[in-house]
């Protein structure tokens, strides 16, 4: 016992007696409702920034999860490099993710914008391209499920084949923990609850939440790195 808690001091980010439910990190966001500003960096340059911003529904047994951001990138099949979102991802109380209503702006020139709803509940995907008044240009349906999201794919301008760069595979599908660990922030240590998301034996994301439920540092494989405007990377 004293050399488990010996090693739960020493090594805090590698110890089971830290081990919580996500469940427990989830009810923090929704219980505080404190937004995370976040400041996307990538070898040593800010390329971005994303703002999560979680709320209660109009009914009392849903939450929302409203998200915008920018980010400089090159995508497989655009020759864009600026990429702008917002939208609203609506969750069940059980934490099931209900629909997603996303805004993207890919355009450097133009001012239109396309608009992605996803309907896990209908299991459908409509896509809307709008002008700068809000006006509907361009309506379509698709079914949720791999062709009519390479049909999505092909809608805003990108290669269909980043779909089955991404796509999940049912062997390896990513397990998500967390555990109590600690940050430091202004040379002072503040405990966190640390979430991994892993897949494959490789880490894809680490992320450190406050006990406010607000991001405060988000590590990714890919080599991006999400911190508040006032912390370096």
């Amino acid at each position: 016992m004293i050399g488990l808690l010996v090693r739960s001091e020493v090594w805090p980010d590698h110890s089971s007696l830290r081990i919580v439910p996500t469940e427990k990190v989830e009810k923090l966001m929704w219980f505080h409702h404190e937004p995370s500003d976040l400041v996307i960096w990538n070898e040593g340059q800010r390329v971005g920034h994303m703002r999560l911003h979680p709320k209660p529904g109009e009914r009392d047994d849903l939450r929302l999860l409203e998200f915008s951001g920018n980010i400089r990138i090159r995508l497989p099949g655009s020759a864009r490099d600026r990429i702008s979102w917002d939208g609203v991802a609506t969750f069940e109380p059980d934490m099931t993710l209900k629909s997603v209503l996303l805004g993207l702006g890919l355009r450097e020139v133009s001012t239109d914008r396309e608009e992605i709803f996803f309907s896990l509940v209908e299991k459908k995907v409509s896509i809307r391209l709008l002008d700068v008044s809000g006006r509907d240009l361009n309506h379509a349906e698709y079914t949720l499920d791999e062709a009519g999201l390479k049909k999505i794919l092909a809608e805003v301008d990108l290669d269909p084949a980043v779909y089955d760069t991404f796509r999940p595979r049912a062997s390896a599908l990513p397990r998500i923990t967390a555990q109590e660990s600690s940050l430091m922030i202004h040379h002072e240590r503040t405990k966190t609850f640390l979430v991994e998301i892993r897949q494959g034996g490789q880490t894809l994301v680490e992320a450190h939440v406050s006990e406010l439920g607000q991001l405060l540092r988000v590590k990714t494989l890919i080599g991006y790195t999400l911190v508040p405007d006032d912390l370096m990377p």
